[in-house]
């Protein structure tokens, strides 16, 4: 019965630790969108442009990063062992398919959009495997970061 209830937390413990270190990877590609922002303005005002669909930053993460990270997520777990090269070519493939062809707008930016995608996803796939052992890190880029990134 005690081991019974302990697998049970453990197992709630690392569904937690893997929606902090979803957000985490959210709140990475907020923060390096950001930066370029500031660092590249007419950038930031002509994305929508170059990218042929004008939505917001955060629906591009928030919403289609985080949703193609999932599905990544739950393809590379019905392999058995999946190599880290092969999980970033998953990764990237979800975020060309995500971002190239769900986004709708110009056929002629949906190269573009498909290497956001792959990039942003890059982004996501990284946070998996580096900050779950940080979890200090893990939540300020889960929690304060987008809240900084975004006033």
């Amino acid at each position: 019965m005690d081991s019974e209830k302990n697998r049970y937390n453990n197992s709630r413990m690392d569904t937690g630790f893997y929606a902090w270190n979803k957000l985490a990877g959210a709140g990475m590609a907020v923060l390096l969108l950001t930066i370029l922002s500031w660092l590249w303005p007419q950038a930031a005002g002509q994305s929508g442009k170059i990218l042929g669909v004008s939505i917001p930053m955060e629906h591009w993460i928030y919403g289609y990063g985080l949703s193609a990270s999932l599905a990544a997520d739950a393809v590379v777990s019905c392999f058995p062992r999946v190599g880290r090269m092969k999980q970033a070519a998953l990764y990237g493939a979800a975020g060309f398919l995500c971002f190239a062809l769900l986004t709708g707008g110009s056929t002629d930016t949906v190269w573009v959009r498909g290497a956001a995608g792959i990039l942003m996803l890059m982004v996501f796939w990284w946070s998996r495997r580096v900050l779950f052992h940080h979890s200090l890190m893990m939540i300020c880029l889960a929690l304060f970061v987008p809240l900084f990134c975004l006033l």
